[in-house]
């Protein structure tokens, strides 16, 4: 008479597999391959740009370098959207939810994923800013500043794409939630900008991001630099716009069908 035995339960997690292959899906998308190129280009380039040609002040390495930031936190929250937005636009979405049924845990997987990518195009913006910067013969300043600002910049870069993927789940269809994005971030904010009090637009998001930065301008009006919120101020305040946007869309993530 044969035996037959059953395989033990096993009380491994599934996330580790799960979060694995969001991240060769991510990382393995050619559009988010040729962002890192970009962004890495970009920061080079303007740097290096702003080296040459500015030359009616005297610029620090320690600011110049993290210009590209505030570009690298769009384009952050971009791969954010797509994350989400490409699922439901290739019809991916719904065989996934099969394989993990759990809408939580893919949410879940899903924001871990983009905000580690959103750190590495935070990392890869700041070295070509760097890079680009030295080519460009630029004094360092306070170098010391230097590892504080990458860790604030990489904290804009992943709060950005924390956003967008809370984004892509409230409005699901990419191209409409990327063109609101860019439009905000581009546009309407910097029309706030000038006709809001500064004590109003400290509250805007991307605004907040680049206070991350601490990057100074001659063109910072008095009440902008006397109202301005510390970093930790600012950082929190793009949490709570990431935060509120993500927990919509995980609302809306549990009670839509999917097709």
């Amino acid at each position: 008479m044969h035996t037959i035995t059953t395989p033990a339960p096993t009380n491994r997690s599934p996330l580790p597999g799960a979060l694995h292959s969001e991240w060769l899906k991510t990382s393995s998308l050619r559009s988010n391959r040729a962002i890192v190129l970009a962004t890495f280009i970009g920061g080079a380039a303007t740097s290096l740009l702003v080296a040459t040609f500015v030359t009616d002040e005297v610029l620090y390495l320690t600011d110049v370098a993290f210009y590209w930031t505030v570009v690298s936190a769009m384009l952050a929250a971009v791969c954010g959207i797509t994350a989400f937005s490409a699922e439901v636009q290739h019809g991916t979405l719904a065989p996934l939810l099969v394989a993990r049924p759990s809408r939580r845990s893919l949410a879940l997987t899903k924001l871990a994923t983009v905000t580690a990518f959103g750190a590495v195009l935070g990392i890869v913006g700041v070295a070509g800013g760097l890079a680009g910067g030295v080519l460009g013969g630029l004094p360092t300043g306070d170098g010391a500043l230097i590892p504080e600002t990458i860790v604030w910049a990489l904290v804009d870069t992943m709060l950005s794409a924390a956003l967008g993927l809370g984004i892509a789940m409230i409005v699901r269809h990419g191209s409409a939630a990327i063109s609101g994005l860019l439009i905000w971030g581009l546009v309407v904010e910097n029309l706030l900008t000038v006709f809001l009090p500064a004590s109003v637009v400290r509250f805007l998001p991307f605004y907040a991001g680049t206070q991350l930065l601490a990057i100074e301008s001659d063109l910072d009006s008095p009440d902008a630099i006397a109202s301005a919120l510390g970093r930790t101020q600012s950082a929190l305040v793009l949490a709570a716009y990431a935060s509120i946007a993500l927990v919509v869309g995980m609302a809306m993530l549990k009670r839509r069908d999917v097709e």
